[in-house]
């Protein structure tokens, strides 16, 4: 089974996450150095960081600093998501609203953020 993910821009630079019912499930804001992001939950609670890598468009750590995953772009457009261990977890496409990602199920809150 997997799940959907829709990401919008917020008004002050933010992305806000919606699950496919339309619920606010958390929100990321860049952090202060320059392709960095910090994912927080829906009550608010830091669930994870993503940074940009040598190798990888996006590496990704949960809230305790551990690395998570990684994120690299794809042949057509896409950016496809990867644990550590290497298992596709899913991929997001950018739409003229924001983007939507499609995940398997996971227990990575960076990549499946049931916030």
């Amino acid at each position: 089974m997997s799940r959907k993910i829709n990401s919008v821009p917020g008004f002050f630079g933010e992305t806000i996450h919606y699950d496919e019912a339309g619920n606010r499930i958390g929100e990321s804001w860049p952090g202060l150095f320059g392709g960095s992001q910090v994912h927080y939950g829906a009550a608010g609670d830091k669930v994870g960081e993503s940074y940009t890598g040598l190798f990888a468009d996006a590496v990704h750590y949960d809230e305790y600093g551990n690395k998570a995953g990684e994120s690299y772009k794809g042949l057509f457009g896409e950016e496809n998501h990867y644990s550590m261990n290497g298992d596709w977890l899913g991929d997001t496409w950018n739409t003229p609203l924001g983007a939507t990602t499609d995940l398997m199920d996971t227990d990575s809150t960076i990549f499946d953020p049931d916030f």
